[in-house]
């Protein structure tokens, strides 16, 4: 059984031997670190934050019939209970989270991607698209969600405990998946979720050297790449935008190849690669401009899509973006001063603001601007319109701010919200119904 299992691996546990009689001759049916669902055949870890919050959770989860209870050395344990001490109850319920759906990450190829969040967030995701696209059929966690074993999560990867991340690694393989991706997100490191997981490969990713792709020629239509691999030379056509999306795509391709993907497959794979969510996504309807739709919320974020789209612009780069009362002042003062020192010109618009809070966060947003063009329109939908009114040939507009994110506040109220479908039809009311640019 498990907890047998478990005890073999932890050997500093400390335990009475004979009130765990009665738990070896019985089944564990599942693993929780959650008294409110403890029960007869279940094994409760007792986390120290949680322990610390609720002193008594230990012997709660007894009292509800739990079969054993592990917890750290410095957690009270009830006399005559089955209960386990160890150094490290985190460490412990990783463990016994992989031991219960027998060790997923050891038959799956498994790659962790850290760095700072612009760089892993891209090649992470990237990197599941490539070996998707070579057939590898890759489960992906990460900051704006999680799919594995044909689900997708709309929450991100650090909201799930390590018994959930190894059940979506199990699920993943029992449908047929062969690797995983995951971003090292620092909850997730720190929490010790990852703990129990056999990774293939664990790396930071960058954004700068291109060792294996060289653009030979960027647009809003795509990129033309020169691929070098494994002594290989081929130029191939992807429908990425942007250099800091080849430069991810890169290090993707590097892995692949270091996980044993041959190269003419890696090079197949980059023609039908889908859009990264939040990263320039582009939105084509058949108008002669580039309309990118872009998650960058912070001055980095937003300096890294505008450079990239001034280089794809031939005519006028127009930025839609808004101040956030979720930031601080001196954040929404970065953000500001990165949109009027890039863009030719401004919309600003609510990011998730109350009406009543606008009026205010867009006068101190505008009041950076160093003779910009700049206009203001609460109502996002609205501004998404003005943005691509009167555009011509060569301009790029960047719809920043929400990329994946789904809601959106108009009024008083927060709606469902997807950007590039609110471009489409803006689009369409511009007479721009279908087609390629």
């Amino acid at each position: 059984m498990v907890l047998e299992q478990l005890l073999n691996h932890l050997p500093e546990a400390r335990f009475d031997r004979s009130r765990l009689r009665a738990v070896r001759a019985r089944k564990v049916e599942g693993i929780t670190p959650d008294s409110r669902r403890a029960g007869s055949g279940m094994v409760f870890v007792s986390l120290p934050e949680r322990q610390r919050e609720n002193p008594f959770q230990v012997q709660a989860a007894l009292e509800r019939g739990a079969a054993a209870v592990i917890c750290d050395s410095a957690s009270p344990a009830p006399a005559r209970s089955a209960c386990v001490q160890v150094a490290d109850a985190r460490a412990a319920f990783s463990q016994t989270a992989a031991l219960f759906h027998q060790h997923p990450s050891r038959q799956l190829q498994v790659f962790g991607i850290g760095g700072e969040p612009e760089s892993r967030g891209r090649v992470s995701a990237l990197l599941a698209d490539l070996l998707s696209a070579c057939g590898q059929d890759a489960a992906w966690l990460g900051a704006e969600g999680c799919r594995a074993g044909g689900r997708c999560l709309p929450w991100p990867a650090d909201r799930l405990d390590a018994f959930q991340i190894q059940a979506q690694l199990a699920a993943h393989l029992q449908s047929g998946g062969r690797s995983c991706v995951i971003e090292l997100l620092p909850g997730l490191v720190a929490g010790g979720q990852l703990a129990a997981i056999d990774f293939t490969a664990r790396v930071t990713a960058e954004l700068a050297g291109q060792p294996t792709l060289m653009a030979e020629r960027l647009t809003v239509r795509g990129s033309r790449l020169r691929l070098e691999l494994g002594g290989h030379s081929l130029s191939v056509h992807t429908p990425l935008v942007g250099r800091a999306q080849i430069h991810a795509l890169a290090q993707a391709a590097s892995l692949a190849f270091g996980a044993g993907m041959p190269v003419k497959r890696i090079a197949a794979a980059l023609t039908r690669l889908p859009f990264p969510a939040g990263f320039l996504e582009p939105v084509r309807r058949g108008q002669p401009f580039g309309v990118l739709v872009d998650g960058a919320r912070n001055a980095l974020s937003l300096t890294l899509a505008l450079r990239d789209a001034r280089e794809l612009a031939t005519g006028r780069l127009v930025v839609l973006t808004g101040p956030s009362p979720e930031h601080s002042f001196p954040e929404r003062c970065a953000l500001a001063e990165t949109a009027f020192e890039l863009a030719d010109e401004v919309i600003v618009t609510s990011d998730q603001a109350r009406p009543e809070e606008f009026a205010g966060l867009a006068a101190e947003f505008v009041g950076r601007a160093p003779r910009v063009p700049v206009r203001v329109e609460a109502d996002r939908h609205q501004a998404i319109g003005l943005a691509l009114q009167g555009r011509r040939r060569g301009d790029v507009v960047v719809l920043a701010g929400k990329g994946p994110a789904g809601t959106q506040r108009l009024g008083a109220s927060v709606v469902p919200w997807d950007e590039r479908r609110h471009a489409g039809e803006a689009l369409a009311c511009l007479g721009f119904v279908g087609g390629e640019l």
